[in-house]
């Protein structure tokens, strides 16, 4: 066997998960090549810690922590400040993904989630509160359109690893229909999500 194939199959001889013909394979290219030895062991050595890392999971009230600091303030603009507190978190799943991303192979299409955490489905907001917010999980180059009554937005779109948003974006009152359409070309993946919102007549509006 080459170094290739020894390193793409790291992960699955040390998980025990390669047949015996490829194990037998392996040991015998192991026994004679140092630096595919020493990189199964680091890849043991890190099977290892993450077998006894604890299940971490964000805490139930994150999403409407979030939620509150960006769409349901009344009249306040848009605020990154939840961000930095996020960074660190993001960084870590992004190195983990990365290492074990090593000699594996490409990410399927299921492993892929998008959440539209903003506008929620028959949302009432004003004006100046209508913000669209996306979590794409895990952080991989995207592709993104968002179409507000069939018309593509173009401007007021910021975009970063694992997530997207719209701020500042003028919209009239009345109903709208939002259609998000998410694209992942290294897990072959797409999805689109919709939802139906109002917008209220703001008091200045109302004024002869």
């Amino acid at each position: 066997m080459t170094h290739e194939q020894i390193q793409a199959l790291a992960f699955e001889y040390v998980r025990g998960e390669v047949d015996e013909a490829t194990r037998q394979e392996m040991q015998e290219h192991l026994r004679i090549c140092e630096s595919c030895r020493r990189y199964v062991e680091e890849v043991q050595s890190l099977e290892h810690l993450l077998m006894e890392a604890p299940r971490v999971s964000p805490p139930p009230s994150l999403r409407a922590d979030i939620l509150q600091q960006t769409v349901y303030a009344r009249r306040r603009r848009f605020s990154w400040r939840w961000l930095p507190a996020l960074v660190p978190v993001l960084a870590g799943l992004l190195l983990v993904f990365l290492f074990l991303g090593r000699g594996k192979q490409p990410l399927e299409a299921t492993s892929v989630t998008v959440d539209l955490l903003s506008p929620e489905e028959s949302a009432v907001l004003f004006p100046e509160d209508f913000v669209v917010i996306a979590a794409i999980y895990p952080s991989l180059p995207f592709e993104a359109e968002i179409w507000i009554d069939s018309v593509q937005v173009q401007d007021h779109i910021l975009k970063g690893n694992g997530y997207l948003a719209v701020t500042d974006l003028p919209i009239t009152p009345g109903y709208h229909d939002l259609w998000l359409i998410v694209r992942v070309p290294d897990a072959q993946f797409e999805t689109r999500l919709e939802r139906t919102f109002y917008i209220l007549e703001t008091e200045e509006a109302r004024r002869p």
